[in-house]
């Protein structure tokens, strides 16, 4: 049996926690997330996190089971992904239109792109059916579904050549680079918020490392001369993206953002790539291991958090609806700072009441089990 390796899990929570928090509006919270000191924001850390461990688990069964059980056990998670993004939709726009016909403030709604889809929701479900109709906070997820589609298939090729299968992966992404290649939205034809041909190349990425069949690459990334190369890139974008964030709080700190980075988000420009995989290299140097993180509550919840990962997205997503409501016209960072921190604080205790239940149920299976016997 594998021991469970505890800091996959505490990034993948860390990722989910810091993208609620970077949805909210800008507050001191937001200080601490990737995106105040990266090129980059969490969304990085959360497609290549969500490949390693698609690659741990499902690897596990491809080479115990074969082809056939793999492609079972993942088309079955993507099935719960395409579901869990339709219930979603369906719960936001309800919820959402009983805001709004109550209230008569239709700004929510537009916030989160669903007019649309209250004007005709029977054309936009089909849309949504099909993957086409995203709505803020839902363009990621119509993302995985896709990559699940794909995963076997590449878990499959990576135990042939993972290189060659990382130079497929590679050449995809330079594609999106010069033509822009991408999927399209309804209504409004506009291209998907993570062009799922560029971001499956950070995926993929995280399946290859997950995959174990990088090994070979360990010594030079543990080399003093691959650390200092990750600690001088990440520190002089940290320098550069902080200053600027520090700058407009304190008008007496210079902005040291002097170059215009092309770092756009939707085909995942090569900055937001060099600067993920800086800290990346930092985080597994220098990230204490599983028994000291778990020597920690604060740890412990996030852990959990990652551990729940697809139902703490979803409550991620239900709650910014609600504190999209909540916050309104708020104008001090200080409220909005402490209800974000409320929001945080009530997702730890879904993935605390989670993990307990699903705790409960293991043991009473196996007294059930041990009774039957």
């Amino acid at each position: 049996m594998h021991e469970r390796d505890l800091r996959i899990d505490f990034l993948r929570g860390l990722a989910l926690l810091m993208i609620f928090i970077d949805h909210a509006p800008w507050n001191v919270l937001t200080l601490f997330t990737i995106h105040t000191w990266s090129f980059g924001d969490a969304a990085e850390l959360f497609f290549f996190m969500s490949g390693y461990i698609a690659a741990v688990v499902y690897g596990r069964t491809l080479d115990k089971r074969g082809f056939a059980a793999a492609m079972t056990r993942i088309y079955r998670r993507g099935r719960d992904l395409y579901v869990t993004q339709i219930a979603l939709l369906i719960t936001l726009a309800i919820g959402l239109y009983a805001y709004t016909v109550l209230s008569e403030d239709t700004s929510v709604a537009e916030g989160f792109r669903l007019t649309p889809f209250l004007a005709d929701p029977w054309k936009m479900t089909l849309h949504t059916i099909q993957l086409r109709y995203q709505p803020a906070y839902l363009d990621i997820l119509p993302n995985y579904v896709l990559f699940f589609l794909a995963l076997p298939f590449v878990l499959w090729l990576m135990r042939k050549n993972v290189w060659a299968t990382l130079a497929l992966s590679f050449a995809l992404y330079l594609a999106v680079q010069f033509t822009g290649w991408t999927l399209y939205t309804s209504p409004d034809h506009a291209s998907w918020f993570f062009d799922p041909f560029a971001w499956q190349f950070l995926f993929t990425l995280g399946v290859a490392f997950g995959s174990g069949r990088l090994s070979g690459l360990l010594p030079l990334l543990r080399s003093r001369a691959m650390l200092a190369a990750a600690a001088l890139i990440a520190g002089s974008i940290a320098l550069t993206t902080a200053t600027a964030v520090w700058h407009g709080i304190l008008p007496q700190i210079p902005s040291l953002h002097l170059l215009d980075v092309d770092n756009a988000k939707d085909i995942l420009r090569a900055p937001r790539i060099v600067s993920f995989l800086a800290l990346a290299l930092l985080a597994w140097r220098f990230m204490p291991e599983s028994e000291a993180l778990a020597g920690f509550s604060l740890s412990r919840a996030i852990i959990k958090c990652g551990q729940q990962s697809l139902s703490i997205f979803s409550a991620g997503v239900l709650l910014d609806a609600l504190a999209s409501i909540v916050y309104g016209d708020w104008n001090s960072q200080a409220a909005v700072a402490l209800a974000t921190a409320g929001g945080v604080a009530i997702l730890m205790a879904i993935a605390a009441l989670l993990d307990r239940s699903q705790n409960s149920g293991s043991v009473l299976n196996r007294l059930q089990s041990a009774g039957a016997t």
